[in-house]
């Protein structure tokens, strides 16, 4: 099942073979890229706000990790915002939870945090992808590494399309 594609993905050990290209595998049709991201985040840094900013990036990826009950999910961060990867089964769920920390990151800090959904058939159908590696850094700790211009494609939808790809 695809579902279990990130978490059955065959780990690598040695941080040099990272450059080995078969040890990147395709991102499945029947997931999708959340791509968090905090309006205005330069300005809020120069406010002095960067430890919010960051603070709210980080929340965004431990939030999608407590709602569907795992760490096994691939993700990159960004400082102010990140991209992870979950099956398009979890989106709902995901989605009720992310929705709550929009809200707390605009009552408690006044910074709009922006989150869209990109299915992985709208990233290749605009003809990118989306490769995955799995790296375990210590016993049973794992983190992901990405090939591919997939999550910048992800990203410029998200901002480009924001209404279509807006978490409700």
């Amino acid at each position: 099942m695809s579902k279990d594609f990130y978490s059955k993905l065959k780990p690598f050990g040695q941080f040099e073979e990272f450059t080995r290209k078969e040890i990147y595998h395709a991102l499945p049709d029947d997931w999708v890229v959340v791509v968090a991201d905090i309006r205005n985040s330069t300005r809020a840094i120069d406010d002095v706000l960067y430890k919010e900013v960051n603070l709210i990036g980080a929340a965004y990826i431990t939030q999608t990790m407590l709602s569907i009950e795992s760490q096994n999910i691939p993700f990159v961060f960004g400082g102010d915002g990140a991209s992870l990867c979950i099956h398009r089964d979890d989106v709902a769920d995901v989605s009720m939870q992310l929705g709550k920390l929009q809200n707390l990151s605009l009552a408690n800090f006044g910074l709009e945090l922006r989150i869209a959904i990109t299915p992985v058939q709208d990233i290749r159908h605009n003809h990118y992808d989306i490769l995955i590696a799995k790296l375990e850094i210590t016993a049973q700790k794992f983190i992901a590494l990405f090939r591919g211009s997939g999550l910048a494609e992800a990203d410029k939808l998200a901002k480009r399309e924001y209404e279509k790809y807006a978490i409700a």
